[in-house]
This record gives C-alpha cells, sequence and structure tokens, in this order.
C-alpha cells in the first residue's frame, strides 16, 4: 500500500496526515500534531524555524515507528514569511513572523497602493512580504542574502539537505507576497526594480506539484527509509481550496476565516476599496478571498 504524507502548518500548529487509496477512495490518518507560535525575542516576533524543523521530522519519524512509510512528503504554511540564506547555504536569523511591528514604517512604499493592487491583486496588510523586504532593505539584511525561500519552500529543501533548492519559486506561496502579477502569474519585475529590491532572490515562478528532491542522506539514516519531497500547493490556503473543486464558494477556517470563489484575477476598484484579496490557486485560477476575520 503507498501512503502520501501531508504536513499542514499553521500560525498556531501543525499536523501530519497520512493518506492512501482503498476502493478508490482517500484514506486519511492523522500521526503527529504539534503547537506553534511566535517567540518574543530581542523586542522582536520571530519563529523558531529550528523547533518546528524538528517537529517536522518528529512526525516524519512518526511514519516510520507506525510502518507506514510514505511515498512523498508536502509540506504547506501559512503565506507571508520567508527565511533569507546567506552565499554559504545558511538561514540568516531571525526569521521575523508577519505580526512583528518592524514593517509599519514601510506600509507608505513609494508606490501608491491603488498601483500595487492594479498588478497584484493583495489587499493591504502590514504583514505582507513586500513590507517585511523594505524593512529587511533598510536594515542591511538583504545585503547578505543571496536567496529567498518561503516558508514551506526552506522547510522541504532542508529535508533534501540543500537551502539553496531547486531555484524555483512556488508559485500559490509567491502569490501571497505582494510580488506576484495576477495575470502573469509571474514576479512583477517592475514593482521588484522600483522598491530597489535585489532581483536575484526572485527565482523562477513554477505551478505546483513538482519535485523538491529526496530526503538528505543524513535524514535518511535517520529515519531508515528515504521519500520524494514535493513542492505542492504550498500556501495553506490554496491546500484547503483545492479540496472544494467545483464548489462555487468556499470557506476555509483556521488562524484566519476566509470566505471565498475560484476564478480569475479581479482588481477592480471596487475590489480594492472592498480589501478583496487575489491569492493563487490551481488550474490557472486565483482565490478571490473576502476580508480576513
Amino acid at each position: 500500500m503507498s501512503y502520501y504524507l501531508a504536513i499542514d502548518i499553521g500560525a498556531s500548529g501543525g499536523r501530519h496526515i497520512l493518506g492512501h487509496l482503498e476502493a478508490g477512495k482517500p484514506v486519511l490518518e492523522e500521526v503527529y500534531r504539534f503547537t506553534n507560535g511566535p517567540v518574543q525575542k530581542n523586542n522582536a516576533l520571530v519563529w523558531d524555524t529550528e523547533r518546528l524543523y524538528g517537529e517536522i521530522v518528529k512526525g516524519i519519524k512518526k511514519c516510520g515507528e507506525l510502518r507506514k512509510i510514505p511515498v512523498s512528503i508536502g509540506i504547506d504554511t501559512w503565506g507571508v514569511d520567508y527565511v533569507l540564506i546567506d552565499r554559504e547555504g545558511n538561514s540568516i536569523t531571525p526569521v521575523y513572523a508577519y505580526r512583528d511591528k518592524r514593517t509599519e514604517p514601510f506600509i507608505n512604499t513609494a508606490i501608491p497602493f491603488e498601483e500595487l493592487y492594479k498588478v497584484t491583486g493583495i489587499a493591504r496588510q502590514p504583514f505582507n512580504t513586500i513590507y517585511q523586504l523594505l524593512a529587511d532593505k533598510a536594515a542591511g539584511r538583504l545585503d547578505k542574502a543571496a536567496h529567498l525561500l518561503m516558508l514551506p519552500e526552506y522547510f522541504s529543501y532542508r529535508l533534501c539537505g540543500n537551502l539553496t533548492g531547486k531555484q524555483i519559486s512556488e508559485y500559490t506561496e509567491a502569490s501571497t507576497t505582494g510580488l506576484i502579477d495576477a495575470h502573469k502569474r509571474d514576479w512583477a519585475y517592475s514593482i521588484i526594480e522600483e522598491l530597489g529590491l535585489p532581483a536575484h532572490l526572485f527565482k523562477p515562478v513554477q505551478e505546483p506539484p513538482y519535485p523538491a528532491g529526496e530526503l538528505s542522506k543524513t535524514l535518511q539514516a535517520e529515519l531508515g527509509f528515504n521519500a520524494q519531497v514535493l513542492m505542492i500547493a504550498s500556501h495553506d490556503t490554496a491546500s484547503a481550496v483545492a479540496a472544494a473543486e467545483g464548489a462555487e464558494l468556499y470557506i476555509s477556517s483556521g488562524t484566519w476565516s476566509l470566505l471565498g470563489i475560484q476564478s480569475g484575477p479581479i482588481l477592480t476598484e471596487a475590489a480594492r476599496n472592498s480589501d478583496y484579496t487575489n491569492e493563487g490557486a490551481l488550474k490557472g485560477k486565483v482565490l478571490l478571498n473576502s476580508p480576513a476575520g
């Protein structure tokens, strides 16, 4: 029997779900669960990525203990947060949490929000990646960075033992940054250039699923088995809504509660004024989400 492991990490907790097919129907089993939350450190809210990675590995080990070895592993997380990787392939700490206040001076960027929305369709929120990167630029953190990995990319490539990864950005998670052209489904390079952000941080965008690689040799030795790591729809909302294929409306409730539809991008003034946000979905669609609750 073939098993497939989904690791779903939200801003308040994570879980490992094993799936397999019986008579053509999916059967799901929760094998591990852990808590999560930002940590206060040096007057900043940050993520303990070392602990989170440890929890990811513990849950994978649990599969081995149950003798239900996954063929493949996919990770999703919340959006907007990322890890900067230096030229030696090491993470640049701290890894800030989206609720940290460092973005407040950068919300009024050189580009009016009305112009940003016409391209990206992302609602204005102080935690958007675009403002986090402007804060990093002002602090000099981008000077040391060779790569930018959104959190699910970071954990996926770390499982593979290669933080420089395949030099690809997963589309659904990238769409939460406020730097993706909603129609082109690619980086809005004109915005990136106008804001003075290093273009080399933004790797070519690819729609999921695609392979990140196999588990590292070190991890294989620790676990006693190997598995393929896949980049799935790694934004948790995109993965959740994928299960609602065919539905006209969806409700996704986690740390945020969202009501929305799958459609083409809607970048109108009315959508902007109503704080609707266009986030990446599968099959050429976007998720048009109502204001978060």
